[in-house]
């Protein structure tokens, strides 16, 4: 995920003319990110509590909680994307021996991370 300011700057760019090519060679965002934020400003703005401003922790607290919980049992926090961007990805290993885990799993996540495509 990029800072707010990153997105900011590159809303910016496209704003002052700047083409999709130039931009993303001077910062590293792909192409395709920045149709997407062009196309749908909304989806540019960050919504981890960590990105912008004071850190906060993430809300739904329960939710939040649940994550952590399977975190600790059954997950790890790897490395995702090129390696320059610093970008870092929750994996939990889900079974589908326990009736209903994974969609609990999915659903809590859906709470704390909406998606904004």
């Amino acid at each position: 995920m990029y800072s707010g300011t990153v997105r900011r700057q590159a809303l910016a760019l496209m704003e002052s003319g700047h083409s999709l090519q130039s931009i993303s060679a001077s910062t590293g965002i792909n192409r395709s990110t920045l149709r997407a934020w062009r196309s749908r400003p909304e989806s540019a703005t960050p919504v981890c509590p960590r990105c912008d401003g004071a850190p906060s922790p993430p809300e739904p607290r329960e939710d939040y909680a649940y994550l952590l919980g399977l975190y600790l049992g059954d997950g790890c926090i790897s490395r995702a994307g090129a390696r320059e961007k610093h970008v870092w990805a929750l994996r939990i290993m889900c079974a589908d021996t326990w009736p209903g885990l994974i969609e609990q799993c999915a659903r809590a996540m859906s709470a704390i991370r909406p998606a904004t495509r």
